[in-house]
């Protein structure tokens, strides 16, 4: 099943999962996490966001629509290979050096109800990674979870 739009994303199944290729150059594009528990977070696809308890319990800077993109904050780490460090958001000065043509980084995004995941390789160096971000249900859980997956790290 892959019906879209002219914008580039598809949905893949039919619980109304979609995909969308490079969504880095996606404008104001970000995702709402939240549980019944009042536990709201917000995810970017180049990993920027949010995360509360209530509208009076932040656990990082609290930030509007606006700032979602703009703020260096965000969900990132880095990976040193060969003494050339890679960052897993795509943030790093390789990363974004490369105009859309020259573009090393692979990069697709999935969503569905309430998570996030995002896939990016390089195949320049060898790696990838898929890291998937969420809410988990439940009156206990107040907490933003992120599960990073890097399968296999070049020699």
């Amino acid at each position: 099943m892959q019906t879209g739009h002219s914008s580039g994303w598809f949905f893949i199944d039919h619980q109304c999962t979609f995909e969308l290729l490079n969504p880095q150059r996606s404008s104001y594009l970000y995702f709402p996490l939240h549980n019944s528990r009042g536990m709201m977070s917000s995810i970017t696809p180049t990993l920027h966001g949010d995360a509360k308890s209530g509208q009076d319990a932040f656990l990082m800077c609290p930030v509007t629509v606006e700032d979602l993109h703009n703020t260096r904050s965000g969900h990132n780490f880095w990976l040193l290979i060969d003494g050339v460090p890679w960052s897993v958001a795509g943030l790093g000065a390789p990363s974004s050096q490369h105009t859309r043509e020259d573009q090393v980084d692979q990069v697709s995004m999935q969503a569905g109800f309430l998570w996030h995941t995002l896939n990016r390789s390089n195949p320049d160096n060898g790696l990838f990674v898929c890291i998937t971000n969420f809410v988990p249900a439940g009156d206990e859980a107040q907490i933003d979870i992120i599960l990073d997956h890097l399968p296999q790290v070049p020699d």
